[in-house]
């Protein structure tokens, strides 16, 4: 793996050919969702992550945001409605949530905590994997 000494990315490959996993994180960098979503309005990125594998990208969006906790959950609820995901998993605490969800081929998930003024919360989109999947009969 490779460090860039000025911006703090890591770039890894791990394998070879078809199996290989490419992984791509820095501090406030750019990313690319798929269709339907959006970063935070007026969210601050602090780390973004992409693994490539396959030809498939999952995406872990870090981002800070001053805005209540309940509103970045909603804000997300609905994109992943709109984009065709099946909200699944939805605990709100005061302080703590967690959402995600299953549809159209795409996992879902965002964990979020407020702190002070601050909502710190955790973005993660990617493929379906095998763990999401339906459980088969045979």
């Amino acid at each position: 793996y490779e460090v860039d000494a000025e911006s703090g990315a890591i770039r890894a490959r791990i394998g070879e050919g078809g199996s290989a996993v490419h992984l791509r994180s820095n501090t406030g960098a750019p990313v690319d969702l798929p269709p339907g979503f959006t970063l935070f309005p007026g969210a601050s990125v602090v780390r973004s992550s992409t693994v490539e594998r396959a030809g498939t990208v999952r995406n872990l969006i870090v981002q800070t945001s001053p805005e209540p906790l309940a509103e970045v959950m909603l804000f997300y609820r609905e994109q992943a409605r709109s984009a065709g995901i099946v909200v699944t998993l939805d605990i709100m605490g005061e302080d703590q949530a967690s959402l995600g969800g299953v549809g159209r081929g795409l996992e879902f998930t965002i964990s979020g905590r407020r702190t002070g003024e601050k909502t710190r919360f955790e973005l993660s989109i990617g493929p379906t994997s095998q763990l999401a999947s339906p459980a088969r009969e045979d």
